[in-house]
């Protein structure tokens, strides 16, 4: 090889490495992180369920010491490994606080067969792990618990889409929850119909405006779901205290304090008027919850929420079932992936 062609190739070298560091860096993100090495060798032995991770970036700025490397378990759908050109719809689902990821990927041989005998279709289902020291982010952005929502719409999605086949699309997304999950669920649907198509939200944590008082009641016992609340949704950086807690007493000083509270699983009208606000528009939404839910809140809520998507013209549907306060995995199957699976697109022409 001349002197000429080795300069002629480190300069190729050069301009493609110039190019792929523009790419990943001109829009302020990093590269998108491959899969750890225990997934690829899960995934070289053609497992139909494996756990991935990565370090994240927007899960680092938490200040509760929580890790910013996450599990993220995947079902894998039953001709993955079988049809090596074929790419999937994903649905992404969000766990209940306290409960951690794993839901739906420790029943994923059940929703496998269902996709086998066509009962479903057949997607990728992907389970991040939102759970915080206090048991849960809320998928919000915080100072103090970390930016949940980043992670999920701006670091997972891209890092699913990078090492999985999916169709990567809007139109082929799901985002799906139970109870802080479903809250979960509907905040990022209605803040990103960019990323996600389709929203499904199972007794989500909705407020009426003004119904803190009824939700306090279920809460006020509870510490850890009261420190997680104020974590993510009145913050105190810096403080002894992750965040404020309200006391109801009608104070000058606690007033801000219920405001950040009410805003946190209410303010509804805002929420929707931002989500309307944007040029793109969610396929489907689906709101569920059960007439004998233990949290009176919630059966408040859902109802007033579903009133205020139908006055703003929001197309949605709405349902109760006669379920309680806990995700059963035939509610899974035969509710949640089958509105999702007849939701997003299945193929790279739904884009």
């Amino acid at each position: 090889m001349t002197i000429r062609s080795v300069r002629r190739n480190a300069g190729i070298i050069v301009i493609a490495l110039a190019a792929l560091a523009f790419s990943s860096c001109s829009r302020g993100q990093r590269a998108t992180p491959r899969s750890d090495p225990a997934a690829l060798k899960a995934l070289s032995s053609h497992e139909s369920g494996l756990a991935d991770s990565f370090d994240s970036a927007a899960l680092a700025k938490n200040t509760l010491g929580d890790p910013s490397r996450r599990a993220v378990l995947i079902t894998l759908p039953p001709s993955y490994y079988d049809e090596g050109d074929r790419r999937y719809p994903v649905v992404y689902y969000l766990h209940g606080h306290s409960e951690g990821a794993g839901a739906i990927w420790r029943n994923r041989n059940y929703v496998r067969r269902a996709m086998e005998s066509g009962a479903i279709p057949e997607m990728i289902v992907v389970e991040p792990d939102g759970s915080t020291r206090f048991g849960g982010g809320f998928y919000a952005n915080s100072p103090v618990s970390g930016n949940h929502a980043d992670y999920l719409t701006e670091e997972l999605v891209p890092f699913i889409d990078a090492n999985y086949r999916t169709i990567a699309a809007a139109q082929a997304r799901g985002l799906a929850g139970f109870s802080m999950g479903g809250f979960g669920a509907l905040y990022n649907g209605l803040r990103r119909p960019d990323v996600f198509g389709a929203v499904f939200a199972f007794a989500p944590g909705v407020l009426v405006p003004g119904g803190l008082p009824v939700a306090m009641e279920a809460w006020g016992d509870d510490a850890q779901f009261l420190s997680a609340y104020a974590s993510a949704f009145s913050p105190t950086p810096g403080a002894k205290e992750p965040g404020r807690v309200p006391a109801l007493d009608g104070s000058d000083a606690d007033k801000p304090v219920v405001a950040d509270w009410e805003a946190g699983f209410g303010d509804w009208d805002r929420k929707i008027a931002d989500y309307l606000a944007r040029p793109e528009r969610l396929r489907a939404l689906r709101l569920v919850y059960g007439r004998n839910d233990e949290y009176r809140f919630i059966r408040e809520g859902c109802p007033y929420l579903h009133e205020q998507l139908d006055s703003a013209g929001v197309a949605h549907e709405f349902a109760v079932t006669s379920d309680q306060h806990r995700l059963r995995v035939g509610f899974v199957v035969e509710d949640l992936l089958s509105f999702m699976g007849k939701s997003l697109a299945a193929t790279d022409g739904g884009r």
